[in-house]
């Protein structure tokens, strides 16, 4: 009987227990809704292999000038050469014109090819990112493992030097081909932290990944100097490789966002037309069979494609020259790649010492993207209640000037201390491309992004592969003018920057109707700024 009055009280209890409500099982916060923890990640993953990558590049440097030295005294004085057999021929023994000229054109050239992938293979690539079925994340990790067998097979080629001939590292651009190389992943993981962050956050985002290259590129430096003074310069190459192979598990943390850009809400007031949707959204809405390709149509089907293709990535004449900003800046930035040669020969010091610029380089670097950006971001937009838009607009003009003013007075320094001066000139503007790729994401439709850094990655590579020969061939005709000439790619660079500040300043934001800005194709018009941002400060929090 006890056992039965149990029983009954048990069933009413569940019975009064049914008729509340069902808990409400545990959801864990999706990618969108933690933000700061995901960026966090970008960034230690960014820091690891751009730790890795800087730590390699003046040991490289040397070990590439040191193989180009032992050619020239083998080939031209033998009998010099035997002084030094079984050691490494001294570091000023090294600076004269045919070894430095070598070594640049095999560095213009290496940069180059390596460019190579990330431009013919930015658009397969490109899909591949924005494809429900392989997403971002394996995009990500193929670019990464290619560059990563690029770098081993150049470590290979330098280490056999007396077996492999020294040209033989341009073939490590063939791995590229797996992922598109440092272009494609760059690409891609903008993309992706465009997919989690809100874009009124977007800018900082971009700045804290890119401050973490820049700290990355301040610290490296010195502790590869340090190395490189102590000892084997192989020391510090074998190390910064290794730390950036850490970088490849940290990718698989990573979750996938491509799902997520189709939970951002479209943003009419930036997108010029509905109708410039990609052929795929075309076929979604009103699938058709594909045209014969014998079909005498086929040609103008696939040009009607490739229209709206562009359109999509290319609404408006503002989106066309931020794109074209992109290519000559690329262009230009790759005189940061000569920048230890250049101080090494025109002041005579060694390449240990020289390196010590690119830490002060970063250095300027963390104070502009840590201090001084995000305090004039701060005062632009909260005192003086600009939009976003604008905002970006502002610094982007304020960078350009900077690069072109610096990068005249590193031309015609005439000493280390002025070279340093006109170094941290031209550094107050490497906000550039953070700011630009702010700028152009608010003209583009949230399901284009990913295409469009695609085609700004491919835009960025092609720059370097156009550049990297023309600075070294400007480098070589500056050391055989004379030794105050050797600053002529610094000189080529000035009216490069100088025809991107003439676009820049072109560059108007459309008017706004109802709070929204309205973009109209081939028309960009001048506005007031008169409505105040309601953006708060810039943090990852949702209003």
């Amino acid at each position: 009987m006890a056992m039965d009055s149990d029983h009954a009280t048990n069933e009413e209890r569940e019975a009064l227990l049914g008729t509340a409500l069902p808990r409400e099982p545990y959801r864990r916060k999706s990618t969108r809704e933690r933000p700061l923890i995901f960026v966090l990640l970008c960034v230690l993953i960014v820091f690891c292999i751009d730790f890795g990558s800087n730590l390699t590049l003046a040991p490289q440097t040397r070990i590439y000038e040191s193989i180009a030295c032992r050619n020239y005294y083998e080939k031209h004085e033998p009998d010099r050469s035997q002084l030094w057999k079984g050691e490494d021929i001294p570091e000023e023994e090294c600076k004269i014109k045919p070894v430095q000229s070598e070594l640049v054109f095999v560095q213009g050239l290496q940069a180059s090819f390596e460019a190579l992938p990330s431009i013919l293979l930015s658009v397969p690539y490109g899909r591949l990112a924005d494809s429900a079925r392989y997403g971002r994340k394996l995009t990500l990790v193929l670019a990464v493992i290619g560059a990563l067998l690029s770098q081993y097979w150049v470590m290979l080629a330098c280490w056999f030097s007396g077996v492999i001939p020294f040209r033989a590292v341009w073939f490590g651009s063939t791995f590229l081909i797996i992922g598109g190389g440092s272009g494609m992943a760059t690409a891609i993981l903008t993309t992706m932290i465009s997919d989690v962050v809100e874009p009124k956050l977007r800018s900082t985002a971009f700045f804290q990944t890119t401050l973490s290259i820049v700290v990355a590129q301040f610290a490296a430096p010195l502790v590869s100097s340090w190395m490189m003074l102590k000892g084997s310069p192989w020391i510090p190459l074998f190390l910064g490789v290794l730390i950036a192979s850490l970088g490849t598990p940290l990718l698989l943390i990573l979750p996938e966002t491509v799902h997520l850009r189709k939970t951002k809400k479209l943003q009419p007031s930036t997108l010029q037309n509905q109708d410039a949707s990609d052929d795929d959204d075309d076929a979604e809405e009103s699938p058709q069979p594909p045209p014969d390709k014998h079909s005498r149509h086929h040609l103008n089907h696939l040009l009607q494609r490739l229209h709206r293709g562009f359109i999509s990535i290319v609404p408006n004449r503002t989106t066309a020259l931020i794109l074209c900003a992109f290519f000559v800046t690329s262009i230009s930035s790759k005189q940061l790649g000569i920048l230890l040669n250049y101080i090494s020969t025109r002041y005579g010091i060694p390449l240990s010492k020289a390196n010590f610029a690119l830490a002060i380089f970063a250095g300027v670097n963390i104070f502009l993207l840590l201090v001084f950006l995000p305090a004039v971001s701060r005062y632009l937009t909260v005192n003086r209640r600009y939009p976003s838009t604008s905002k970006d607009l502002i610094l982007v003009r304020y960078s350009i000037t900077m690069f072109t003013v610096g990068a005249f007075c590193m031309a015609v320094a005439p000493t280390l201390g002025t070279m340093i001066a006109a170094l941290v000139i031209y550094t107050m503007g490497t906000g550039f491309n953070a700011l630009n790729l702010s700028l152009v994401s608010t003209f583009v439709e949230p399901k284009h992004i990913a295409r469009l850094y695609s085609v700004i990655s491919a835009i960025s590579m092609l720059g370097v592969f156009a550049g990297s020969p023309l600075l070294a061939a400007l480098f070589t005709l500056g050391a055989d003018i004379g030794k105050g000439w050797v600053g002529l790619p610094f000189f080529g660079t000035t009216v490069l920057y100088g025809v991107v500040w003439i676009a820049v300043w072109t560059i108007r934001i459309p008017e706004k109707t109802d709070g929204d800005p309205a973009i109209e194709d081939g028309e960009d018009t001048v506005h007031e700024v008169e409505t105040p941002s309601r953006s708060s400060p810039l943090r990852y929090t949702d209003d």
